[in-house]
């Protein structure tokens, strides 16, 4: 039996070698979404330079504008302004709104630029502004399953 699956993975790891540029995956399924259109690789899809902008995950093949699975807390897109379209302070800044997190409040425990997060204590993204009126916001991403 051990032969018999080694055997399907090898031929299916051929199968998705021979995608053409541009595509990755089982049978060629999925698109890559590369910055700079850049190709990805033909079996996992990551992107050497990052993702296109509107697309983020290890594969590139997620929308900016999800989460998936209602995993809220999980969202790792770059959307970087609240759902009142303020513009999000960069979480390593203390100016103008002062703050306690650091790269550990975060599930890929970095610092997201200015990117809308879902912190340990919150149960959505938000982001504090770069607006001195108004600290912080929920951020407008949507449940789009998976």
């Amino acid at each position: 039996m051990s032969t018999l699956c080694c055997h399907s993975v090898e031929r299916m790891k051929s199968l998705m070698e021979r995608c053409p540029d541009g595509y990755f995956g089982y049978k060629c399924k999925f698109r890559c979404q590369c910055q700079h259109q850049e190709v990805c690789d033909k079996i996992s899809g990551h992107c050497p330079k990052g993702c296109k902008n509107g697309f983020w995950g290890t594969s590139c093949h997620l929308d900016n504008m999800c989460y998936y699975n209602n995993q809220r807390r999980l969202y790792l897109g770059s959307i970087s302004y609240t759902s009142k379209m303020n513009t999000c302070q960069r979480w390593e800044a203390k100016v103008p709104h002062a703050h306690n997190y650091t790269e550990k409040s975060f599930p890929d425990n970095r610092l997201p630029s200015n990117f809308c997060r879902t912190t340990p204590d919150s149960d959505r993204p938000w982001c504090y502004t770069t607006d001195t009126h108004d600290r912080w916001g929920y951020c407008k991403i949507n449940n789009c399953g998976m």
